[in-house]
């Protein structure tokens, strides 16, 4: 099925992600391919039970053109869950995987069996930043990728760390590529491109995030990822949802153990280490201890 349907149907009003997942597992791609758009769309209806799929078509293929003619403009790649050569890690998720992504970059890093995440609170202490960068230079030496979400603090000090071992390091935006956010961290992204990174979103190239967006691309860290490094978070933070993924997922999880001044930044590092459901790093030992455990394909 042609990337380009895909786009269209992504562009579809109340169609969900599940419901095209639904769709590529019902028919094959070769199927597919000999449909024409609205035949795509009665299809679905007769699957979900809906009367009628509301779009107007005209607009949508507007649409299309727009973001066809940006993602070559701009060197953007899109891969879809029709696709023979997409991420096995989104594979591996089921329902949850992205039906498409934009991605810039060195995409090698989607394919590689050696990532590991580090994430955190936007507003860490001045401890955990620093370990923060500490602990990705030594994961980066190693020659482990960084996956993280270019938020300030703990994603920051993440890539950080990365580049400062001229490590390889992965984006995933909770906005379309070239839609920096948060704008603060521009420098930090032109860095990680210019340096070798690679960036990869669900939006549309120059979208705006949405609220939910920073779920998504929590779940898109965790699926990628081996492991997942923890610098601090409490149970409200959106950390915590890429630590929920992780254990969805079936992920090694780690979080670091140190000293605060604000408590709840701890909180969920203080939860796993006493439910036992990750590794809790006090230093660089605990640290490659831990990477023994992870088994990456380091390359």
């Amino acid at each position: 099925m042609h990337y380009s349907d895909v786009l269209k149907l992504n562009l579809v009003e109340g169609l969900g992600r599940k419901t095209i997942l639904k769709l590529k597992e019902s028919f094959s791609s070769e199927f597919l391919e000999k449909l024409e758009f609205k035949d795509m769309i009665d299809i679905i209806n007769e699957m979900t039970g809906r009367k009628s799929v509301r779009y107007d078509y005209d607009t949508i293929q507007i649409e299309t053109e727009k973001i066809l003619e940006k993602c070559y403009d701009e060197n953007i790649r899109i891969y879809t869950c029709f696709d023979d050569d997409f991420p096995e890690k989104f594979k591996e998720i089921g329902y949850d995987s992205p039906v498409l992504i934009f991605v810039k970059g060195d995409e090698t890093m989607l394919h590689d069996r050696c990532n590991v995440a580090v994430v955190g609170t936007r507003n860490p202490s001045k401890r955990g930043f620093d370990l923060g960068v500490k602990y990705s230079e030594a994961l980066s030496e190693k020659g482990i990728s960084i996956i993280s979400g270019l938020a300030l603090g703990c994603d920051t000090a993440a890539h950080t760390g990365a580049l400062n071992m001229g490590g390889r390091t992965l984006v995933t935006l909770p906005s379309g590529i070239g839609n920096v956010y948060p704008r603060a961290n521009i420098q930090l992204y032109n860095d990680i491109m210019e340096k070798g990174g690679c960036i990869i979103s669900e939006n549309n190239p120059g979208e705006p995030p949405r609220k939910y967006d920073f779920i998504n691309r929590d779940r898109l860290q965790a699926a990628l990822s081996e492991g997942v490094l923890i610098m601090e978070s409490s149970l409200s933070s959106g950390t915590f949802h890429t630590y929920n993924y992780s254990i969805k997922y079936n992920k090694k999880i780690s979080c670091s153990i140190h000293e605060v001044e604000d408590e709840s930044n701890m909180e969920l590092n203080e939860k796993i280490r006493n439910y036992k459901t990750g590794s809790a790093i006090c230093n660089i030992m605990d640290l490659e201890k831990w990477i023994d455990k992870l088994g990456l394909e380091v390359l």
